[in-house]
C-alpha cells in the first residue's frame, strides 16, 4: 500500500515545526524574563514589540499597519499599555477620534532593555555557532522577514 503524498514527509515536517515553535518559545521567554527582571514584570513580547515600533504622532490606525494586526487589536495591546503606563494615549487636536501615542519614561526603558536583551542573544548566538552559520542564518531570518515584500535571491555559500 502506498503512503498518501502529503504522509511521506511528516516526520520531518513536524520536526522543523516543533523546532521552530520551541525556537520562538525559547526566546520569548528569555525576553519576557529578562524584561521583568529590569521591573517590567506583565509585559509581553507583543506588548513590546508594540513600543518598539511606536513613533511620536502616530495613531492607532498607522501603528496597526506597522504591525500587521487589525485597528481594534491595536487598540486592546495600548489600552493596556496605557493601563500600564508604557504609553499616554491622547485625542488628536485636528480630530477628536483619532488618538495620538507618546512613549512615557517607563515606555522608552521598557525598549530600551529589551533590545539590550535582544543584543545579548544576538552576541550569545554569534558566539555559539562558526560565523558562517551565522551570517547564513541572519540571511535566512531575512530572507523570512522580506519574503512577503518580494522574492529575493539569497546565498549563504
Amino acid at each position: 500500500m502506498l503512503d498518501h503524498p502529503s504522509r511521506t514527509n511528516e516526520p520531518e515536517t513536524l520536526a522543523f515545526l516543533l523546532a521552530l515553535v520551541e525556537t520562538k518559545q525559547i526566546l520569548v521567554n528569555r525576553l519576557e524574563r529578562s524584561l521583568a527582571q529590569k521591573g517590567q514584570p506583565s509585559l509581553t513580547l507583543r506588548q513590546w514589540l508594540t513600543l518598539a515600533l511606536i513613533q511620536e504622532g502616530k495613531s492607532l490606525k498607522e501603528l496597526a499597519q506597522l504591525r500587521g494586526v487589525s485597528k481594534q487589536a491595536m487598540s486592546q495591546i495600548c489600552e493596556g499599555l496605557a493601563q500600564a503606563a508604557y504609553i499616554h494615549l491622547k485625542p488628536d487636536h485636528q480630530d477628536a477620534r483619532v488618538l495620538q501615542i507618546t512613549m512615557t519614561t517607563r515606555g522608552r526603558k521598557a525598549v530600551k532593555d529589551g533590545f539590550e536583551q535582544i543584543e545579548q542573544i544576538r552576541k550569545q548566538l554569534a558566539e555559539t555557532i562558526p560565523e558562517s552559520i551565522f551570517n547564513c542564518l541572519l540571511l535566512v531570518l531575512k530572507a523570512i522577514h522580506e519574503s512577503k515584500q518580494e522574492q529575493t535571491n539569497y546565498s549563504c555559500g
